[in-house]
């Protein structure tokens, strides 16, 4: 007879280092209630829980879900480039700008909306994903520009076999007037220059405008998962 394969917490390197104290990471999909509560009885601070069904009957510090949309790129639409929209290279002239937009990008985060976190750890999370986007040779930025006014970004990056969009903003008193619909068709059109077949994109379920956005723009959701915070502090 087999043993029972053992659910189990895994060091989240990154995150423990960033924030300075031990985050673990688990997804308990294929385990019982009793082997979740055996494998998270364990000496991290904070344990992020994932699974593809709600967890009923445990008390968890913050619940929230991540929604994964995918769009199968069509190589016959015919898209054109945008003047309002620039690829950002090298040093973006008004950064804390560009940083500014970011923080709003991030608004629906869990790491914005779980208020365990008091020690301003959205603001420096997303403050690093925009520096190291504006850095990393794999990521392109591109900036919407109204009368030398950067209004909003995406980044887009390149994986292994698709784009994928990481960050996507638009400024809180220019919303409602095409600009995201825009970011994305940027997207769109640069993967038609690539022959890129997909472009994928990760947003919170909470985030309606967003998941609406590129609902409209053709993408489906492709995965669905629960996430959970649970404090050991």
């Amino acid at each position: 007879m087999m043993a029972e394969k053992q659910a189990k917490v895994t060091r989240k390197d990154w995150d423990s280092d960033f924030f300075g104290i031990e985050i673990g990471t688990i997804d308990v999909s294929s385990f019982s209630k009793k082997q979740i509560l055996d494998a998270i009885r364990t000496e991290f601070e904070l344990i992020y829980i994932f699974s593809s069904t709600d967890i009923e009957n445990l008390k968890f510090d913050y619940s929230s879900s991540l929604i994964e949309l995918a769009l199968e790129v069509d190589f016959s639409l015919d898209l054109e480039n945008n003047i309002n929209i620039l690829k950002a290279i090298g040093n973006i002239s008004d950064f804390e700008l560009l940083k500014k937009l970011a923080l709003q990008s991030g608004e629906f985060s869990r790491f914005a909306k779980d208020p365990r976190f008091v020690n301003n750890e959205y603001e420096k999370l997303y403050t690093e994903w925009i520096t190291k986007s504006c850095n990393n040779v794999k990521t392109d930025v591109y900036v919407y520009c109204q009368e030398s006014k950067i209004c909003g970004f995406v980044t887009l990056e390149k994986e292994s076999d698709c784009f994928s969009i990481g960050l996507l903003a638009v400024d809180n008193s220019q919303r409602g007037k095409g600009i995201g619909k825009a970011l994305v068709d940027r997207c769109v059109l640069e993967a038609q220059k690539n022959r890129q077949n997909r472009i994928v994109v990760k947003t919170q379920g909470e985030n309606i405008p967003a998941i609406l956005l590129y609902q409209k723009k053709g993408f489906e959701i492709i995965k669905t998962s629960n996430v959970y915070h649970l404090w050991n502090m």
